[in-house]
């Protein structure tokens, strides 16, 4: 099988916190649960009335409701178990309200997409660079600047 047309699915609200993105699905959540427990051959596998559903569908991996990072740690992990595959699809699932679905949207766009594409790698790897020599390039630049002043200063012959 071509691992470039396989597709896994996942549901996903993210928000700028964990709270956050918990407190944005805790109406719709508690719905979907019920209804997916109905519809869906193997449902909630007998979670639903066992405890908070975000906890049981995060800690189980079957889903993330939180952070941007929380999305890319799940993304990573199903890269890790099933090696390559093509795409991720976001389960729709309506567990939040309108606004706060479209800024999980944004969010994944913004900062989860961008990961995974590593399209910030290179300046991320300068970067920590710079810190990791920050010592050295402070000194280099402090060099710089007080050759520029004096450069500056031959130039005006002396006068500030």
């Amino acid at each position: 099988m071509n691992p470039q047309r396989l597709r896994l699915v996942a549901p996903m609200h993210l928000a700028e916190s964990r709270e956050k993105a918990r407190a944005d699905v805790k109406e719709g959540l508690l719905s979907w649960c019920d209804y997916f427990d109905r519809i869906a051959p193997a449902g909630m596998r007998g979670l639903t009335g066992k405890g908070d559903p975000a906890d049981l569908l995060v800690n189980s991996g079957r889903a993330v409701i939180g952070t941007p990072e929380d999305a890319i740690t799940m993304i990573e992990r199903l890269q890790a178990k099933q090696g390559d595959f093509g795409v991720l699809l976001i389960q729709a699932t309506n567990w939040a309200d309108w606004e706060p679905t479209k800024k999980s949207y944004e969010l994944y766009a913004r900062f989860v997409m961008p990961y995974l594409a590593k399209v910030n790698k290179n300046r991320k790897d300068s970067f920590d660079h710079l810190v990791q020599d920050f010592d050295a390039v402070m000194q280099e630049r402090e060099q710089g600047a007080q050759k520029a002043f004096q450069q500056w200063q031959d130039h005006q012959g002396g006068k500030s």
